[in-house]
């Protein structure tokens, strides 16, 4: 086995066969060379952007979603019809569906008059009327009970408050 000679002086090959020469100041003198300065940082996301990237596309996500769900989300069971709020409730009782429907005035200008309340569930139907609220704030309930045949899963109430119309689903849950 032949024996090799590393030259650790100038780095020159000088008839040896193999020559070494390492200098850390002209390795980290190159423009590739790690930057020392970011090496006693401490944190979770001090070494690592792209974690923190991923975490603010997650929180910008869910501001998104409380966005949507606090001020643009209206569910299927409540609806604003001429300046009143009207609000779908059901289930299902020993054979028959009771169907509630809450109405409140929200607008001072709303019109006064009256509502027009068709309840269908399955086959059976139930048409109701009343005086709408005279008051900001206040609430009138129109509560009426079918007997479809079979069992109903779903409750529909169709709206008229003077020439607006809306139609408001809702399934039902069960109590026996």
């Amino acid at each position: 086995m032949e024996k090799r000679q590393v030259n650790r002086g100038k780095g020159e090959l000088e008839g040896e066969k193999y020559a070494y020469h390492y200098d850390r100041a002209k390795r980290l003198a190159l423009p590739n060379a790690p930057d020392l300065s970011t090496r006693g940082r401490k944190g979770i996301f001090k070494g690592n952007r792209s974690l923190l990237i991923l975490l603010i596309d997650i929180v910008v996500i869910c501001l998104l979603a409380l966005f949507y769900k606090f001020f643009l989300y209206t569910p299927p069971f409540q609806a604003r019809v001429a300046g009143y709020t009207v609000t779908l409730r059901g289930f299902a009782f020993q054979g028959g569906v009771v169907g509630n429907l809450q109405v409140e005035k929200t607008d001072v200008d709303a019109r006064d008059g009256r509502i027009y309340v068709h309840f269908v569930s399955g086959d059976a139907d139930l048409r109701l009327s009343s005086a709408l609220p005279g008051k900001p704030g206040k609430s009138v309930e129109l509560t009426g009970t079918l007997y479809p045949e079979g069992e109903p899963d779903e409750l529909q109430a169709e709206i008229q408050v003077g020439a607006e119309a809306c139609s408001l689903k809702r399934k039902l849950s069960r109590k026996d």
